[in-house]
């Protein structure tokens, strides 16, 4: 189960990563060394880079709480920086910082950034309301497999079956495979939706695919005996499916300087089994778009 604060932390990285040098490694969690004991810390995210001929790390940590972040944490930060020796310390916060970690951490030189919701009037670029989703699917109906010029097999090795019981083997490589992994691997399935129109409707169309030196060829079996596939021919039905999802959260990353990242969240099913869908404005106005699935790693 991972650590609690950890899809916090990935966030993190993800934003802190966009506008990276060429060269810089960022690494969650990451394990410094620590100096004085000779033990390895670990450290929420590490930012490695080259600049003259030199190494620099800069760690960040990050603590997703409800509470105002106080001058205890900054202190051990202190420490931590002096002991790992590293370059620099960020610390990030979800509920910002008390006044006397504001001055602590100004005083060491720790940069403190924050991670917080927003209204829609703070947010100071174009928001969609919400974004149209296309999902697209396609069902089998039936399938013909011809055999060629071979007599009857009795009994047939597809007679009254159901779709899903009929499996094709690939010769290439000796894999069985059932008819849906069949046609993805010999048609390109979105080629064909490139083709139709883009509404709601169901769209049915025969696919003939013949074996060729393309495909390698495919066997089928019955009674222990297999037989050459000559053709398939499938009846598709395409059809898309097209949702609205609205915005689920506004949210800004920013630093003291005043140099922020604007995040706006849409959260919902997306194709490739994706949560989460996210616009996101750099510091430098860059437009980005990111997709995450909290149960992978970002």
């Amino acid at each position: 189960m991972p650590r609690k604060g950890k899809d916090f932390e990935l966030l993190i990285k993800k934003l802190e990563g966009i506008l990276l040098p060429v060269g810089a490694i960022i690494t969650s969690p990451d394990y410094i060394e620590d100096k004085v004991t000779g033990t390895r810390r670990e450290t929420d995210i590490s930012i490695k880079y080259a600049y003259d001929d030199c190494m620099y790390t800069t760690i960040i940590e990050c603590r997703d709480r409800s509470s105002t972040q106080d001058v205890t944490w900054i202190e051990q930060l202190v420490t931590k920086t002096r002991d790992t020796g590293v370059s620099k310390v960020i610390a990030v916060s979800s509920a910002g910082f008390s006044e006397n970690a504001i001055k602590k951490a100004s005083h060491y030189e720790i940069e403190l950034k924050t991670y917080k919701e927003i209204m829609q009037e703070n947010v100071d670029w174009f928001v969609p309301a919400y974004i149209v989703i296309c999902d697209r699917k396609h069902t089998i109906l039936s399938a013909v497999i011809n055999l060629g010029d071979i007599k009857p097999i009795d009994p047939s090795p597809f007679e009254n079956k159901q779709l899903s019981e009929i499996f094709l083997l690939r010769i290439r490589d000796n894999k069985i495979i059932d008819l849906s992994e069949f046609l993805q691997e010999n048609i390109p399935i979105q080629s064909v939706f490139s083709q139709l129109p883009l509404d709601e409707s169901s769209h049915v169309l025969k696919i003939c695919i013949p074996m060729d030196e393309n495909n390698g060829g495919y066997n089928i079996e019955s009674d222990g005996c297999f037989y050459a596939v000559q053709q398939v021919e499938i009846l598709v039905d395409f059809c898309t499916v097209i949702r609205k999802v609205p915005v689920s959260k506004k949210t800004i990353y920013s630093g003291q300087l005043g140099n922020s990242t604007q995040v706006i969240e849409f959260g919902g099913s997306f194709p490739g089994q994706y949560s989460t869908l996210q616009l996101i404005k750099a510091e430098d106005g860059s437009i980005y778009i990111s997709s995450s699935d909290p149960s992978k790693p970002h």
